[in-house]
């Protein structure tokens, strides 16, 4: 069977085909590189990932050697920009802000702000559901 093809000869009331059999692989996005968080004064970089979903296994791999600090995952998701800022002041390592779909790192535990080896480092597109399931770190 091909992919997207209806398998055997179902039809629905509506006309549409049923049981329609479509597969995708897993995709893992990797973030390991020093280029996401160079501190005040030069642009750091910013993913943009679409069609994210964990529901199909997709992945968030965070390295130590970047995310320093990072141990057992404490993983957030706020609804706005306001309760983004208020989850920075605690111990919270990642920031999903589901509003925007932006991802936070907070390098600076309870702190004001993301600190120097932190912030945005990815945007999801459509602002999909994640959990913290979503991430491994290695």
């Amino acid at each position: 069977m091909q992919m997207g093809q209806a398998s055997g000869n179902c039809q629905a009331q509506d006309g549409f085909s049923c049981g329609v059999m479509t597969t995708r692989l897993a995709r893992s996005y990797r973030f390991d590189t020093g280029e996401y968080f160079r501190g005040s004064g030069q642009l750091s970089r910013v993913d943009r990932i679409i069609n994210f979903s964990g529901v199909e296994g997709d992945t968030l791999e965070l390295s130590r050697r970047i995310f320093k600090g990072i141990g057992d995952l404490d993983f957030v998701v706020v609804g706005n920009t306001k309760a983004s800022k208020r989850a920075a002041r605690s111990d919270n390592d990642i920031i999903y802000e589901k509003s925007t779909g932006k991802l936070y790192f907070n390098s600076n535990d309870s702190d004001h702000g993301y600190g120097k080896k932190g912030g945005l480092f990815a945007i999801m597109e459509s602002s999909p559901l994640i959990s913290r399931n979503d991430f491994v770190i290695f």
